[in-house]
């Protein structure tokens, strides 16, 4: 899995900056994300998929150490749609 550590590294050698720009860098493009979301957008990147946010419905769960019932909230996810394009490179 690639950490943010290496992802910084190769933008900094690829574009040749300092890896303290790529982290600035990264951590706008990453803010900017969440924002986006946050706003209810989806974000498409094209070639690999869709970045969005969905509704989950309030539901009722048990605690399996305790076997409680709990009522979790209604909330909002993060999800990601993979492009069939970017599905058949993973096929390769």
């Amino acid at each position: 899995m690639a950490k943010g550590k290496g992802i910084q590294a190769e933008l900094a050698r690829k574009l040749g900056i300092s890896q303290k720009d790529a982290a600035l860098k990264l951590k706008v493009f990453v803010d900017e994300i969440g924002a986006q979301l946050q706003n209810g957008k989806q974000i498409a990147f094209l070639g690999i998929g869709v970045l969005e946010t969905r509704k989950r419905d309030a539901r009722s769960v048990v605690n399996p150490a305790t076997k409680e019932r709990v009522s979790l909230p209604e909330r909002t996810a993060p999800a990601f749609r993979v492009s069939g394009t970017f599905k058949e490179k993973l096929k390769q």
